[in-house]
């Protein structure tokens, strides 16, 4: 007997559903994502800036991906709303390489 409309509508939004939840991103990823911005072209995947993120800002920082040659994505590795976070953001803000820090929301949200 051949699949009524019903039953194929059924079984597409199953396999619909199945692969949003897939596609879901998931909250293990703890901390603010950022984009910063260099005053100068800047290998945002070099060792040597994220040691320099890291000590100007005092927190651990993952860096995510490039933007452009002078803006790169990152993640610190302090709770948003958290007074450590705030004061790594106005650190970075400070430092005469970075001519920017802005919150990544658009790539932060579920």
């Amino acid at each position: 007997m051949p699949p009524t409309r019903a039953a194929l509508a059924a079984t597409a939004l199953i396999v619909l559903m199945a692969t949003a939840c897939a596609d879901a991103p998931t909250r293990t990823a703890t901390g603010v994502r950022i984009l910063v911005e260099f005053t100068t072209p800047t290998d945002g995947a070099a060792p040597a800036t994220r040691a320099f993120l890291e000590a100007t800002g005092g927190v651990p920082v993952r860096y995510v991906t490039a933007v452009s040659g002078r803006t790169h994505a990152y993640r610190l590795a302090c709770p948003p709303q958290d007074d450590t976070c705030s004061a790594a953001l106005d650190a970075l803000r400070r430092a005469p390489a970075i001519r920017s820090v802005t919150p990544d929301h658009l790539k932060d949200t579920p």
